[in-house]
């Protein structure tokens, strides 16, 4: 695995336990589309 694709896999793709155990790039996909009041701290 290059570093490139190690970096990507940690920002991108790794499960994140604060986040609900899903992808930081899912996380930031729907929080984009939840207004702001409805969403969980």
């Amino acid at each position: 695995m290059t570093t490139v694709e190690y970096i990507d896999r940690c920002n991108n793709r790794r499960l994140r336990g604060e986040l609900g155990h899903v992808p930081p790039a899912e996380d930031e996909t729907l929080r984009a589309m939840t207004p702001p009041g409805h969403r969980n701290p």
